[in-house]
């Protein structure tokens, strides 16, 4: 699932500035500020990303019929990703926003979609060795205090997922700032 939601972020969450094109001036010049429509892209592509992403890997939770723990990790796996993926695509994507395209996807195939796309995966997969390297450690070694453990590499895995997202969003933010209509 957490390609797809790559997938998803580069190809509909990445281009969302780049889409204003020759009309960003009037976003520059309205009394609302930039960060505050910053904010509510965010929002509204965070609840879409993240309410499909759970639903998703809910149902195949229980399909799976999946012991408690693993259900939960799974999810705030797939919770904690959906933001970072959501913040890294909308950072990239205001960071490497050209608004003189006239055709969006000209955005995604350019420089900084595949900058984006080079960020998602590489957090993938990050995310993947982490958690299967911990599974496995305990599936040959069995360790003592698995729960215990693997709750402090989730939040340590949350901590830098949660930096690596308000880095991009401040980046982003700040260069959107900076660019003229």
């Amino acid at each position: 699932i957490l390609c797809i939601l790559s997938t998803l972020c580069i190809r509909f969450i990445f281009p969302q500035w780049s889409l204003e094109g020759k009309s960003f001036w009037i976003i520059r010049l309205s009394p609302v500020s930039l960060k505050k429509i910053y904010i509510e892209k965010f929002i509204f592509s965070m609840s879409l990303v993240a309410g499909l992403s759970v639903f998703l890997i809910t149902i195949s939770n229980f399909m799976l019929n999946l012991e408690t723990t693993a259900f939960l990790l799974i999810l705030g796996i797939i919770a904690v990703s959906s933001f970072t993926m959501v913040s890294l695509s909308l950072g990239l994507g205001a960071y490497f926003a050209d608004f003189s395209q006239d055709y969006y996807l000209r955005s995604v195939e350019s420089f900084g979609g595949f900058i984006a796309l080079v960020f998602n995966f590489a957090y993938i997969i990050l995310t993947v060795l982490i958690f299967t390297w911990i599974t496995y450690a305990n599936s040959s070694a069995k360790l003592f205090y698995f729960k215990q453990i693997l709750a402090i590499v989730f939040v340590s895995w949350s901590i830098l997922s949660f930096v690596l997202s308000f880095i991009a969003n401040t980046k982003g933010l700040s260069r959107l700032r900076e660019k003229e209509y």
